[in-house]
């Protein structure tokens, strides 16, 4: 959310968000999964990608508004942060194992490495802007390793796709595969392997309407009194629509974008509203406002004002 209102020149919303980062860092160096407004946290559970991402926004934030102040100000973020992820490099050459992004499942995901690729490229690049070589060739080194180690493990074959996870291996189709591309930008759009992933993505988890899932297999509706969700379909998400809209602009197949961002427009609320999910019947179900949603949108927008018109008259 922090990097739309970025995008959208609202620079000053979203330094006190990263100001308030700076504030609740546990003494490690990390974010746990969840806290209050007020710093308190609400729950423990650990998520890789939370601590790299924090840093890619941080370092997004300044390529925005060239505030070096607020570079020197986060610099102690930046390294508790980095350091951790370096510590929680495991043997594998793998990011530690965690929650994953959807706060589900325990074990090594590619999401939550792509994200510490993410940290640790902006935190060498945070290093380089303040003169701290040391720290920056030991981030970027570690970086670059990771991605190497990425592309091996979470490829099992060089003529399939990507997998969500491995130890123990997952093939779930999974729309935060996508992360590769937006927002970690890891590898191109093009790239084959990225093309035959999207490719499974289209035919398992895009409804005809337009509307995407999270991964196959979702079983939370947002229901509660449909706990524990083991005979439930999942939804439609918004945000997953929007993902694999933004992966589209990226790779310049307008009309399919404008598709799945035509059909978040469609299924808004009355107040322009995007909920989190939308069910078989079209009808919103569980958090509205989603924010993440919300944030997704802005980015799309802003891209599409970018796409030049004439290819869908073709």
């Amino acid at each position: 959310m922090a990097m739309a209102l970025d995008a959208t020149g609202n620079h000053k919303h979203a330094r006190r968000f990263y100001e308030w980062c700076m504030q609740i860092q546990n003494h490690s160096g990390c974010w746990l999964q969840c806290y209050w407004p007020d710093g308190r946290r609400a729950i423990d559970n650990l998520e890789m990608d939370q601590v790299g991402t924090q840093i890619f926004g941080t370092y997004n934030h300044y390529l925005l508004t060239k505030d070096a102040g607020f570079l020197f100000k986060t610099w102690p973020m930046t390294q508790r942060a980095a350091t951790f992820l370096i510590r929680n490099l495991a043997m594998n050459g793998l990011a530690n194992p965690s929650f994953d992004l959807w706060e589900e499942r325990w074990g090594h995901h590619l999401y939550s490495n792509a994200a510490t690729v993410a940290g640790l490229l902006s935190a060498s690049r945070h290093a380089e802007l303040l003169g701290e070589e040391a720290w920056r060739e030991k981030w970027a080194n570690a970086a670059q390793n990771l991605r190497k180690t990425i592309i091996e493990k979470f490829l099992p074959t060089r003529k399939g796709g990507f997998v969500r996870s491995i130890n123990p291996l997952d093939r779930t189709i999974d729309i935060s595969v996508l992360g590769l591309i937006f927002p970690f930008s890891l590898l191109p759009p093009e790239d084959a392997c990225i093309v035959r992933t999207t490719k499974k993505i289209e035919e398992r988890l895009v409804e005809n309407c337009g509307g995407v899932m999270r991964y196959s297999g979702d079983k939370y509706d947002g229901v509660p009194e449909h706990r524990p969700w083991i005979k439930t379909r999942g939804n439609l998400w918004m945000s997953s629509t929007l993902w694999l809209t933004l992966y589209y602009l990226d790779a310049k197949n307008w009309e399919k974008a404008i598709k799945h961002y035509s059909w978040v427009v469609d299924h808004s609320t009355n107040d322009f509203l995007l909920p989190q999910q939308i069910d078989r019947n079209g009808k919103p179900r569980s958090a509205i406002p989603y924010g993440l949603a919300h944030a997704f949108f802005v980015l799309a927008t802003l891209k599409l004002g970018e796409v030049p018109l004439w290819p869908l008259d073709s």
